[in-house]
């Protein structure tokens, strides 16, 4: 399984990850997403991803934007689909989702939630379109 660099980054009091607003910080947090995706593309492939996933390549930013937008403990995020950025942006739990994806029992959800249905805290997504809009 390839390696990858995961960037440092502080955690506020709620434990979510402080995005440093640098260009080098938020390229380098990009990154993570764009090669999380890349590594759960390529372990799909291989067969160890069961059912289906949906990644977020070339949404990277938007994820970053939305999140650091919520500033308030409470505040949720409510994601789709193509939530692994979101996620990876709100939670900063790389081994969590990965793990989850893979259906381990170390995943967000214990591995029962797979690649989209994802919670932590409060962040919440769903695999069916149009699914969080009765939350929203």
């Amino acid at each position: 399984m390839p390696t990858l660099p995961i960037p440092g980054f502080e955690r506020d009091a709620h434990g979510k990850p402080i995005i440093g607003t640098t260009p080098e910080d938020l390229y380098a947090y990009g990154h993570l997403i764009r090669s999380s995706e890349q590594l759960v593309l390529d372990q799909f492939s291989r067969g160890f991803v069961s059912g289906t996933t949906h990644t977020c390549l070339g949404q990277e930013v938007c994820a970053m934007a939305v999140v650091r937008a919520l500033t308030h403990p409470e505040d949720a995020a409510l994601s789709n689909h193509r939530n692994h950025g979101h996620f990876l942006a709100y939670s900063g739990e790389f081994v969590g989702l990965v793990a989850e994806i893979m259906g381990r029992e170390a995943g967000a959800c214990g591995g029962r939630g797979g690649s989209q249905h994802l919670v932590w805290r409060h962040f919440h997504s769903n695999g069916v379109q149009g699914g969080m809009t009765g939350i929203g």
